[in-house]
Order: structure tokens, then sequence, then C-alpha cells
């Protein structure tokens, strides 16, 4: 650091843009994490996506009103498929982050 033009501004950089990737990283990961909670939290409020959602409703209720047969649809459908589907797309991400490596793409540009 003493010895090389400039070690103590190259050190010091490279320490706050450390601190930098840590924090986006976190900041990343609880995006993510309050995107799945909150796609989780609005599986039973499908009429309020615009244009399909109420189409939507029919199509999975059957019916234009709700009733019980409606509730055990869509409570099934969050409590299983979305979890269950998750899990498929992690393991298919991890997959190929593990097969392809982490893309290098910032770093060149």
């Amino acid at each position: 650091m003493t010895k090389a033009n400039f070690g103590w501004l190259i050190r010091s950089i490279h320490r706050w843009l450390a601190i930098m990737v840590v924090l986006m990283m976190n900041q990343n990961v609880f995006r993510v994490y309050l995107t799945m909670t909150a796609s989780f939290g609005v599986t039973g409020v499908l009429e309020a996506i615009p244009l399909i959602g109420s189409p939507l409703v029919e199509l999975l209720s059957g019916i234009a009103s709700v009733g019980q047969s409606t509730f055990t649809h869509l409570y099934s459908l969050h409590t299983f498929v979305k979890p269950l589907l998750t899990a498929i797309f992690m393991l298919i991400h991890f997959l190929m982050i593990r097969k392809q490596g982490i893309s290098c793409a910032l770093i060149e540009s």
C-alpha cells in the first residue's frame, strides 16, 4: 500500500466498492424476498389485476360469484401450487447458475 503509487487510493476504492457490492446484494435479496412475499400475499385478490382479473376469477371459480369452492381452490393454489412452482423455478435457476456461472456482463461494461 505504501510502496506502490497511489496504493492507499486503490486500497480505499477497493474497500468501498466491496462494501457497496455487499449492500447491493443485500438490497437485491430483500427486493426478491419482498416480491415473492407480495405475490404469495395477493393470490386471493385476482380481480384487481388490470384487464385479465375478472376473466381469471371466472376461470378459476367457474362462476362470477365467489363461494366456498372458490376459496378452497384458491387456498390450494396459494399453499401448494405456488410454493411448488417457486421451488422448481429456484432449483432451475440455481442449476443454471451452477452450469453457466455468474454473468460478468456488468463487470465488463
